[in-house]
């Protein structure tokens, strides 16, 4: 009796409203799986290339086709050159070319990792409880042993850049420094 007042009300049956439940239920499943495939994809992008390696050549192609090489200028003199003209627009330019820019804003928007904006001169707390400056030696850390110490409210996923040359993690400083 209750049913055939509520399907006269509302014009459909409890059974019709379950259905619609189970199929947004559905398609949150869908989007919540094709976010954690997303996820997935671009995190392996940003890898470091003996974890491209690892993934195999279909990673490798599409860390390629997307400008995200091991290395963003192919040899050394052409770092140096770059590096006595602007340290600054090689900073740039390997911020963009090692995909520091698919997790770490300029903006202040929240990402995967800390924002670069204002981010030089400033402390910074980790996840054990322990604080340090963000100045050229915590950045140089921060680069090329990432999983050492974990900024308070991030994860563990940015890769380390052990493999970048003095040159190159001076240079990024000295861009991220320009970011205020």
């Amino acid at each position: 009796m209750l049913e055939k007042k509520e399907k006269i009300k509302t014009g459909e049956s409890p059974s019709a409203k379950k259905k619609g439940k189970i199929i947004i239920f559905i398609l949150l499943a869908i989007f919540g799986l094709t976010f954690i495939v997303v996820a997935i994809f671009m995190f392996a992008m940003t890898r470091d290339p003996a974890h491209a390696a690892m993934m195999g050549s279909h990673f490798s192609k599409m860390r390629s086709s997307f400008g995200m090489t091991n290395k963003s200028i192919e040899n050394e003199d052409e770092v140096a050159a770059l590096f006595e003209k602007s340290p600054v627009e090689l900073g740039r330019r390997l911020y963009a070319s090692y995909g520091c820019n698919a997790c770490h804003t300029l903006d202040g928007a929240l990402s995967v990792g800390p924002s670069f904006l204002g981010l030089f001169g400033k402390n910074r707390v980790f996840k054990d409880g322990t604080s340090a400056k963000a100045d050229e030696d915590y950045m140089a850390k921060s680069i090329r042993y990432s999983k050492d110490r974990i900024v308070l409210g991030y994860n563990r996923s940015m890769p380390s850049f052990d493999y970048l040359s003095d040159k190159e993690v001076t240079a990024l400083t000295e861009y991220i420094k320009t970011i205020k």
